[in-house]
């Protein structure tokens, strides 16, 4: 699907996806929760399961060194695969509490990990992990207010700041790519309301999936006018 919202293509799913991330030779990761495991589908359609697991995976995302990095809420896992699926990595649990998302700044390698504090995905308070390519805690993010912070989706944009979706406040946040705060860049009065996932494509772009009205919003933003 193209910016004005034209699809050019799509493919049949017999299953329901938890989570989706694109590898950089263009092959789409899926999370099928159901059969608790990670499938690739090839551009001609074909479909591949690369890992399975006893619990079902909740989020998903590739890496610049070609790998992929998946969480296990259940498990409080956040394991590095290789691009066949091999495990190459466990990140210390300890650090988490119920880890639901991840996210790769393409700009540091810092890996962020939406981490919740209780079950429920879209009510439950959380906080964000950045970790480093050791895997060393670099800092945590729990919002900007008294009010609950509920993150959900995260990505980085070009110059390494970091954008994350608050769920409950109708808001996406920027932070610089050391973690600190600069700014609301979209809110309600943008039309955003539930703001679920997120991407910055190639052209600057922000992409913004709403659980509410359950649409896809493009926005190009600016820091010089949106506060």
């Amino acid at each position: 699907m193209d910016r004005t919202g034209t699809v050019h293509d799509s493919i049949k799913l017999s299953f329901n996806v938890g989570d989706i991330a694109v590898t950089r030779e263009g092959l789409i990761l899926l999370l099928d929760w159901a059969n608790n495991s990670v499938k690739s589908v090839s551009k001609d359609g074909e479909f591949k399961t690369l890992v399975t697991s006893e619990t079902y995976p909740c989020g998903i995302c590739c890496l610049t060194n070609g790998n992929f990095v998946v969480v296990f809420a259940d498990t409080k896992q956040v394991i590095e695969y290789d691009d066949k699926g091999e495990e190459k990595r466990v990140f210390d649990k300890s650090l988490f509490k119920r880890p639901w998302f991840v996210a790769e700044n393409k700009v540091n390698k810092h890996l962020y990990v939406c981490d919740k504090s209780h079950y429920s995905q879209q009510t439950s308070p959380g906080r964000v992990l950045a970790l480093d390519a050791h895997g060393e805690l670099q800092y945590t993010y729990s919002g900007q207010s008294s009010s609950e912070f509920v993150p959900m989706g995260m990505c980085s944009d070009s110059t390494g700041n970091v954008l994350i979706t608050d769920y409950k406040k109708h808001r996406i946040h920027l932070l610089d790519k050391d973690g600190r705060f600069l700014q609301y860049v979209l809110c309600r009065e943008h039309g955003v309301v539930d703001p679920y996932a997120l991407v910055v494509d190639a052209h600057g772009f922000t992409w913004v999936c709403t659980g509410n009205k359950k649409q896809v919003m493009v926005f190009k933003y600016s820091m010089s006018t949106m506060g």
